[in-house]
């Protein structure tokens, strides 16, 4: 019996979301620009008790006699209602880097 190295992200951690909807398996496979990656995400809190579920399901299939392999490289589907309630990262950083300014003033 394998056990899965996922942890569960906590309901208040930020995780990072990707929108990959429209993307064609050579824009996938092509070298990605940060300006690339910053367009199409978003920091969304809030996602962690979401993901019990189907980690739950991951973890049972990895414990199998024929069970999933390579679950460590299983991204999430995040469904679009929840991550487009997120920011963009850019603004999240500023958010980041305000906050570190108001509490460490140079």
């Amino acid at each position: 019996m394998s056990s899965s190295p996922w942890r569960l992200p906590d309901d208040s951690e930020p995780a990072c979301v990707v929108d990959l909807r429209g993307i064609t398996r050579e824009q996938m496979e092509a070298e990605w620009t940060v300006a690339d990656v910053e367009r199409k995400s978003r920091i969304v809190t809030g996602i962690g008790l979401l993901v019990n579920q189907p980690h739950g399901l991951v973890l049972k299939a990895t414990q199998c006699q024929i069970g999933l392999r390579n679950d460590t490289s299983l991204p999430y589907g995040v469904p679009v209602d929840v991550w487009y309630t997120g920011i963009p990262i850019s603004d999240w950083v500023q958010k980041l880097m305000d906050s570190t300014h108001l509490r460490h003033p140079a």
